[in-house]
């Protein structure tokens, strides 16, 4: 398990505006002063505690949760002073079940949930509704160097934005 703390003013950070006028190219500028708070905590728990991983049969259940919450502090001309930053998730949860065999094939159903607010501009009027993501993953690990794997993602075929560039 790990568990990270954060919570940092970055001076001039670099952010994504788009503005409406540029039909979508978006341009970059600079926000004198942002905060970036928040929480990161991965847990990883072996369900099948005999053997394991590349010593032989495993199950294991991993968990990454996210929480951010990212201001500015000062927005310069912007006007944005207390806004949330655009673009960035409240909440993210990655989950993973992943079976292991003895003979070096693995199997496992992964979940994506981005939910609370993630809004699509720097004022925090309009937001992106909550997504879950449902994925399946299966491979053959053939030596310590070389695997093939078959991938497939978001099976319930959820309607989501997958990134975004902020408008102003």
């Amino acid at each position: 398990w790990d568990a990270t703390f954060f919570n940092a003013d970055v001076e001039n950070e670099i952010i994504n505006i788009d503005d409406p006028e540029t039909n979508g190219l978006g341009t970059l500028a600079n926000a004198p002063m942002t905060n970036h708070r928040g929480v990161e905590v991965g847990l990883d728990i072996n369900l099948l505690p005999t053997g394991g991983g590349r010593l032989g049969k495993g199950l294991t259940l991993r968990n990454v949760y996210a929480y951010n919450d990212f201001t500015f502090i000062d927005a310069g001309a912007f006007g944005l002073d207390g806004a949330r930053i655009g673009g960035v998730p409240e909440h993210v949860y990655r989950g993973e079940l992943r079976y292991d065999a003895n003979s070096g094939w693995y199997a496992a159903a992964n979940v994506e949930v981005a939910a609370g607010d993630f809004f699509i501009d720097h004022v925090n009027e309009v937001s992106a509704p909550t997504y879950t993501l449902v994925g399946f993953s299966a491979g053959w690990r053939l030596n310590d160097n070389m695997e093939i794997f078959f991938s497939g993602e978001n099976l319930t075929d959820e309607t989501y934005a997958a990134g975004l560039t902020p408008l102003t």
